[in-house]
């Protein structure tokens, strides 16, 4: 049986196609589609994945940047705690530190006024200033006395040769 169909305008060529081959062709077309929707659904699901992963990125670039933010945040604070004489840098922890705020320009804001109101309120938290240079001088070192072995009595005669492993004879 072999049908065939025309074109349908008498001007046009009249072209046969068998039904065979026109059902050949539509089934080729179908594979064509359907290639073409699965392509079309991986596309999606890539720029879905693509947009998940920029968002991820995004999201763990924040949390590194509010990380290194609070490093330096907390080192500055360490600084000026321990300029305006905070005896132990872990009071620092009893202290309310949300006001205190690094500019834009890189400048500590609020740490002033913070360790003013903390020294008013935790007076216990602070004492006297350390500083690099000292207002005195040195002590001076103590002399050194040495004894002979002549000088020494019996028990630090043994307790010497105990811990030099000899045997002294005068």
């Amino acid at each position: 049986m072999s049908e065939t169909t025309t074109a349908s305008s008498p001007e046009e060529k009249q072209t046969t196609f068998s039904v065979d081959y026109v059902r050949e062709l539509r089934s080729e077309n179908k594979s064509y589609r359907l290639k073409a929707t699965e392509l079309e659904t991986a596309l999606q699901q890539a720029q879905t994945a693509s947009q998940k992963v920029a968002e991820d990125f995004e999201a763990q670039k924040a949390q590194i940047n509010q990380a290194a933010q609070t490093a330096v945040t907390r080192a500055e604070l360490k600084a000026v705690a321990t300029k305006h004489g905070m005896v132990d840098l872990d009071g620092l922890k009893l202290l309310d530190l949300t006001k205190v705020k690094i500019n834009d320009v890189g400048e500590l804001e609020g740490a002033d006024a913070l360790f003013k109101q903390a020294k008013e309120s935790k007076p216990w938290l602070f004492g006297v200033t350390n500083s690099t240079t000292t207002p005195q001088s040195p002590p001076q070192p103590a002399e050194v006395k040495t004894k002979t072995a002549k000088e020494f009595s019996d028990d630090e005669m043994r307790a010497f040769e105990r811990e030099h492993g000899i045997r002294v004879t005068l």
